[in-house]
């Protein structure tokens, strides 16, 4: 798996393209946070536009996912 800035920087040319970043955290909403603002930054010019999302973990414990939707409809702006 490439590291996530490579992967955006090679998926991250369409304009319709929003990143949601989903952080899972296990009672500490400031760790949980630190990790999301860590992968917003990896996110480059997708980070402004992108959604985050914090969750309390359930079995799955704590993690992060980050996907890339086409959302936005560049016609619309």
């Amino acid at each position: 798996m490439p590291p996530l800035s490579r992967w955006v920087a090679q998926e991250g040319a369409d304009p319709r393209l929003r990143a949601t970043v989903l952080v899972r955290e296990t009672g500490d909403t400031g760790l949980a946070l630190e990790h999301a603002r860590e992968l917003l930054g990896q996110l480059g010019p997708l980070a402004p536009h992108a959604r985050l999302v914090v969750e309390p973990s359930g079995r799955e414990g704590a993690g992060a996912t980050v996907t890339l939707g086409y959302d936005a409809d560049p016609m619309a702006r």
